[in-house]
């Protein structure tokens, strides 16, 4: 019987996706073709939402890749106080983010129970295992308003919520379906991506070769 229902929620949840009418917008609120909306979407970030009139908005974003510079320490501080633990110094600082309301993952409805935190928690392992070699901490945030099932008094947790919402107001600023992810050296160096894949790629991106095209050494 629950096979049955689980079914059905995905045959809806099917039907309802492609069978909604979309209004594709670009990042100064224009309205345009879907053809020119995916073109433009290889190089920026997208963001759904359904208005009131139940159609479903697509607008596009900021770029991809964002970079610049932080303030490292007040980040490890803040991370420190959400994870009630010590990090120790010169690590770099590795954040995958998840955003309140985010219609990729509609069926969810901002709550993450142990079932699907257990899946996540598998699939990043090598992942993990990569950050650990180029000396990183990886946490995973959720924006304040989801609610998640984690195992809160475990030392081995990396899932939190962002609870005062310093991380959404000063780093993802940009809301983006799939999550971004903000990689943070101890100089300062803050390299962000937007969007599918974010863990994958920007792990990548720490090889040094590749993280110099973004920070070009004098």
């Amino acid at each position: 019987m629950k096979l049955i229902i689980s079914v059905f929620t995905i045959l809806l949840w099917f039907n309802f996706n492609f069978s909604q009418e979309y209004v594709f917008i670009n990042k100064f609120g224009k309205e345009i073709s879907r053809s020119l909306f995916y073109k433009n979407l290889r190089n920026q970030t997208r963001w759904d939402s359904i208005g009131e009139d139940k159609i479903r908005y697509a607008k596009l974003g900021v770029n991809r890749y964002l970079n610049g510079k932080s303030n490292y320490e007040k980040i490890k501080t803040e991370l420190e106080k959400i994870t009630k633990s010590k990090i120790p110094n010169n690590q770099i600082l590795f954040i995958d983010y998840n955003f309140k309301d985010d219609l990729y993952d509609s069926v969810a409805k901002n709550k993450w129970h142990r079932f699907k935190i257990n899946s996540v928690k598998r699939n990043l392992k090598p992942y993990i295992k990569t950050l650990k070699e180029h000396n990183a901490f990886f946490f995973k945030l959720f924006e304040s308003g989801m609610i998640i099932k984690t195992k809160k008094n475990s030392k081995k947790e990396f899932f939190f919520i962002d609870e005062n919402n310093f991380f959404k107001e000063n780093i993802f600023i940009n809301r983006s379906m799939y999550g971004s992810s903000a990689a943070i050296k101890p100089n300062g160096e803050i390299l962000i991506y937007n969007g599918e894949g974010s863990v994958t790629i920007l792990v990548k991106n720490l090889k040094k070769e590749k993280w110099d095209k973004f920070f070009p050494r004098n």
